[in-house]
This record gives structure tokens, sequence and C-alpha cells, in this order.
């Protein structure tokens, strides 16, 4: 519903403020990984698809990696939970990985995007090394090992978004899943890209008084993995995978809360943000550069 509380002149202003930050990423590559609520409820679901349709209609070349949500713990509660049987589970994530891309796919097209759905088993975009069965779902995992990004150029050589489901070629070219998180960092180290943007059910990396911290270098980023108890497992591995990329030339990296409608938009198109910012000391911020540039002319 439309918000009649804002003025004319507000909403000009609203606009306005996004053209520098549309200048300063048109024709930049930004990869995106959305995970939690934000692929599970319609809502967020289809705000995501029209920002992320919006964005590539004024010029930001996105790549968009999806994990699976919380739908597949439910789903394989549902589906033989007494069986164990790697087939069956290999199937029940298969599935839901793949209908969510389907759907996301759609949904940015409906937009007015361009979409189009891979697994890393696509050229093969991605590549992993085999770590056994997974302890939470029973189906084989494995280590990102190498990404060749060739299908994506011809991919944005056309205006066409790709939406990655994260799936790899294991040796020999068998199904293997892999971590959503470490698949966007990859694939930003091999892009070249501006920002990773790495959405989850969080607010960012929080202080030892569980308030968010709006800003991080790399240094700062490094001494949370190192340390224990302020971050959970998950948290460093995904922390991690976003120092990987930064260290190997990613311009910045936003953690950012994939719960409030339109986050995608906010990070990237204003100075409001949401989460926690994590840039790299060795390389200018390009949108804060880009700002004090329109600032001062």
């Amino acid at each position: 519903m439309e918000d009649d509380s804002l003025s004319s002149t507000q909403r000009a202003d609203i606009i306005a403020e996004a053209l520098p930050f549309i200048q300063s990423l048109h024709g930049r590559t930004l990869v995106v990984k959305i995970g939690g609520q934000a692929v599970a409820d319609a809502a967020l679901k289809s705000g995501f698809a029209r920002d992320v349709a919006l964005l590539q209609l004024v010029g930001i070349h996105l790549v968009l990696v999806h994990g699976g949500g919380p739908n597949i713990p439910v789903f394989l509660d549902r589906v033989r939970p007494d069986a164990g049987a790697d087939a069956t589970t290999r199937d029940v994530i298969e599935m839901v990985l793949g209908e969510l891309n389907q759907e996301l796919v759609a949904l940015i097209n409906r937009h007015g995007g361009k979409a189009v759905g891979l697994s890393g088993l696509d050229g093969p975009l991605v590549q992993a090394v085999p770590l056994g069965s997974s302890e939470d779902s029973g189906a084989d995992h494995g280590r990102v090992s190498k990404v060749d990004p060739e299908i994506i150029t011809l991919l944005q050589s056309r205006n066409f978004s790709p939406v990655i489901m994260p799936i790899a070629a294991g040796p020999d070219g068998e199904a293997i899943f892999v971590d959503a998180d470490d698949v966007a960092s990859r694939l930003a180290q091999a892009l070249g890209a501006e920002k990773l943007v790495v959405m989850t059910d969080e607010p960012g990396i929080l202080d030892d008084e569980g308030r968010p911290l709006a800003d991080l270098s790399v240094a700062e980023a490094l001494v949370l993995v190192g340390e224990g108890g302020l971050l959970s497992a998950d948290q460093k591995v995904r922390l991690g995978a976003i120092v990987d990329a930064l260290q190997s030339g990613v311009g910045s990296a936003h953690l950012t809360d994939a719960r409030l409608p339109s986050a995608l938009l906010l990070e990237i198109l204003s100075s409001e943000g949401s989460g926690t910012l994590i840039h790299s000391r060795r390389k200018s911020h390009f949108g804060a550069d880009t700002l004090k540039y329109f600032g001062d002319n």
C-alpha cells in the first residue's frame, strides 16, 4: 500500500538520493546471496524480486545465489525421516532448491527483469571437493574448489541476471551440495565484483552488548572470526567467506537483514542501509567516494 504520509517533495527527495548510487554502480557487478526468511516469506520474496528487476533496469549487473532457507529441514522432516538414504535426501533437497530457483526467476521476470536459473553443474559453473555426508541433512556436501564464470559473463552480455542454486559438480560430475555463502564469495572474486551483499535473518554483526556494528574493516572481521564466543559457528563461516572476497579485491561487503522490506534497495541505493558494512582499508570505498564527489561538486 502506498504511504500517503509522504509529500510529493519527500518522494522526489528519496528518488534523488538514489541517483549518485546508481551512477556509481552503473555497469558494475554485484553478487547477492539471499537466504532465510527472504526466500520463505512470500511478500519478502516478491519484494526482493521487484528490487532485483529495478536494479537491473538501471544498469547494475546482479548475480544472485540462494540457499534453501528454512524450507529444507521442514521437507526433510516430512519425507521418510527414518529412512536415512542418501538418494532420498538428495532428491528432496534438489527438489526444494529447484522449485525455489524457478520461483525466484519467474518473480524477477514478472517484475520486468531478465533472469535465468542455474546450478553449479551448468558449465560447470562451480566445482567442489566432496567432504562426505552432512550431519544436518545426511546428503553429500563439499567445499568449493573452483568456479568458472564464463556462463555468467555470457548471460551478462545479454543483460540477464543468473539465479544460482548451491549445487556443484564433483570430481566425476556428480551433484554435491555446497555452502551458498562460499559460492557467492568465490563468484564475487572471480567476477571482480564491486560489492558482495549477504542477506540473512540477522541484523548484521553484533557487538558484545548486542548492538549491530555499522562498519567493520577486514582486520576487525578477522579478529572476530578468530575469537570464541561472540560469533556462532555459522556466522564465522559466513564472515570468513566475506573476508576471503575482500582480500581478493572485492570492493566491499554488506551483511544485510533480509527480513526488512526492500533491504536490498536500502543497502545499495541509499546511505541508510541495514546491517554491517565490511570493507578493505587497502581499497577506497567506491560508494562513499562517489557521494563525496557529488557533494563537493
